[in-house]
């Protein structure tokens, strides 16, 4: 929000540590650059995306759909084991999904299903 509504943050309003903001990092350490940057890149994703998902078959969408259930399915299986919500993204930080937009676009889902292991 740093970067597409910056009059909308009010880091102020946190309150007492500790924070958990994108990929486990404080929030308050985040910088405009930091949102153009994470902003930039979905955006382009979901234009490599939308471009890309009029021509899959149904063999590629049902790939596509068990690869986002297994990750979904992990990040709440991990939720309930470290009884938070914030449990199925603890390694997000460390590179867990790496990789994940670009497997995305390429349609490479067993290995992207693949990276629901790391999280």
């Amino acid at each position: 929000m740093l970067y597409l509504d910056p009059d909308s943050v009010d880091l102020n309003l946190l309150g007492e540590p500790p924070h958990q903001g994108v990929g486990g990092r404080d929030p308050r350490e985040a910088t405009r650059e930091d949102g153009e940057r994470i902003a930039e890149t979905i955006i382009g994703r979901l234009a490599d995306l939308a471009a890309a998902m009029p021509s899959w078959d149904r063999a590629q969408v049902a790939a596509f759909q068990d690869a986002e259930a297994a990750i979904v399915n992990r990040q709440m299986a991990l939720a309930v084991e470290v009884g938070s919500i914030w449990g199925g993204w603890r390694n997000i930080g460390a590179g867990a999904l790496r990789g994940y937009g670009r497997l995305l676009v390429e349609g490479r889902f067993d290995e992207l299903a693949a990276l629901a292991r790391d999280l």
